[in-house]
């Protein structure tokens, strides 16, 4: 296989033909959570007959790539009279909580999915896994044969 170069141009380029410049650069930060509330943020409103408050409960992102992270929060759902309690959780771009107004508040503690306070959270530590199989470590039976 021959090596294919081109001869320099006025920009002193030459040597291979190179792939566009900018697929080995590093992807600007274009979505980076500048406006992203801090966890503990909150805000009160009123949804129907009551007075709720929204908290910022904490923020992640997802996806891969410099362009295709999305920054998250967590916002959870708390009655005003009882704010050590939450009760719904919601996820939403980590932008989007600042300017929530309280129709916007309304709505979304409406779709937010109730937090189950008597349920166990997983154990999905290294140490607190079953074993593959639910089995004590042997694996598959091998039907009686060892």
């Amino acid at each position: 296989m021959t090596d294919e170069r081109r001869p320099a141009d006025e920009a002193g380029m030459g040597g291979p033909v190179p792939v566009r410049a900018s697929m080995g650069a590093d992807a600007p930060e274009t979505n980076a959570p500048s406006e992203a509330p801090s966890p503990g943020v909150v805000k009160r409103f009123r949804h129907g007959d009551e007075a709720w408050l929204a908290r910022v409960a904490g923020e992640s992102a997802y996806g891969t790539g410099g362009r295709g992270t999305a920054y998250l929060v967590a916002v959870h759902f708390f009655r005003a009279d009882d704010d050590a309690t939450p009760l719904k959780e919601a996820l939403i771009p980590a932008a989007l909580f600042r300017g929530l107004a309280e129709p916007e508040l309304g709505s979304l503690l409406e779709s937010a999915v109730a937090i189950d306070l008597d349920r166990e959270p997983p154990n999905n530590s290294r140490t607190g896994r079953r074993p593959l199989g639910g089995r004590s470590g042997r694996g598959r039976s091998s039907g009686g044969r060892s």
